[in-house]
């Protein structure tokens, strides 16, 4: 009978009877894996993070470790990433008052995009492109409050879903928009998305059957009609961005299957100080959640 094979954290000899070989772990899908496998995906961590620019090949390579694992590394720690920012980034670009400060959160969220493509996590992929598509917007409210400011001449480029002018920069502007780093192709499509009502816009970037991009974003805009009703229940016409960090915050644990975890696992896998706050801030919550009028949803 072959010997079970277990892959050794780089640098160090493994010894199958070592603690870290006996012993096990519960890993984030609910299985259990010796302690030397996680220390061994911990050592991965480390190269990825030491060379993010390295291929999947040539980690495995250089961790000798099998490339999907390397891969599954890879595709975790770029969906940490965007959780990490997701928030604070979003924030920030609704903060933003000039131009090029949001340009530069939209390149950092494309490129943040681009990484997570190549990470293979798509969940991730799209809350990046969500960041992309929010500072795009935003870039396109500045761009048309700077038009009407300025009061020059630009050149119609059609109408909006409400029938509005559709601008794009003239020739002096437009060279102030090239300094920032913006086409005169993108300062158009840009304030075509800001010309979209904000519950139109939450619903497109929270629809799951199609992902949104900047393409399809302004073709909405330029449709006859809104595609998508959404109406808050108290009336309003705006979002409350408390009630879209709430939902956001549930769909995060549908995101991480919260629901499949085992609750005592959970627990007992934090500190006391953490234990101390779940167990200070959890009652509270679940009563207000309590209260939320789920019950008048209709399937």
């Amino acid at each position: 009978m072959a010997k079970a094979r277990f892959l050794k954290p780089a640098g160090e000899e493994l010894n199958l009877n070592s603690k870290n070989a006996v012993e096990r772990v519960n890993g984030s899908d609910g299985k259990s894996y010796p302690a030397s496998y996680t220390a061994h995906r911990d050592a991965i961590r480390r190269a990825i993070e030491a060379d993010p620019h390295a291929t999947n090949t040539a980690i495995a390579k250089r961790m000798h470790s099998a490339r999907d694992t390397v891969i599954a590394v890879r595709r975790e720690i770029a969906g940490q990433i965007v959780d990490a920012r997701y928030a604070a980034m979003c924030t920030a670009i609704a903060e933003c008052y000039r131009v090029d400060e949001v340009k530069d959160l939209r390149d950092k969220a494309r490129a943040l995009e681009v990484y997570t493509r190549q990470a293979q996590n798509r969940e991730a992929e799209r809350r990046a492109a969500e960041i992309r598509l929010r500072a795009e917007r935003r870039a396109g409210e500045l761009l048309l409050k700077q038009t009407k400011a300025e009061g020059t001449r630009s050149q119609l480029r059609g109408r909006d879903a409400s029938g509005g002018r559709i601008e794009r920069p003239p020739e002096a502007r437009a060279q102030t928009l090239r300094e920032k780093g913006i086409s005169k192709d993108q300062g158009s499509d840009w304030q075509k998305l800001a010309t979209l009502p904000e519950q139109t816009f939450e619903a497109a970037l929270a629809d799951q059957k199609q992902p949104p991009t900047t393409t399809s974003l302004v073709k909405l805009a330029t449709q006859a009609g809104p595609r998508y009703s959404v109406t808050a229940m108290d009336g309003s016409t705006s979002m409350n961005p408390m009630s879209l960090w709430v939902w956001d915050l549930v769909r995060g644990f549908e995101r991480k299957c919260l629901a499949q975890e085992e609750p005592i696992a959970v627990f007992g896998g934090m500190t006391q100080t953490m234990q101390a706050d779940l167990a200070r801030l959890v009652p509270g919550l679940l009563d207000w959640f309590a209260r939320l009028p789920i019950d008048t949803v209709k399937p």
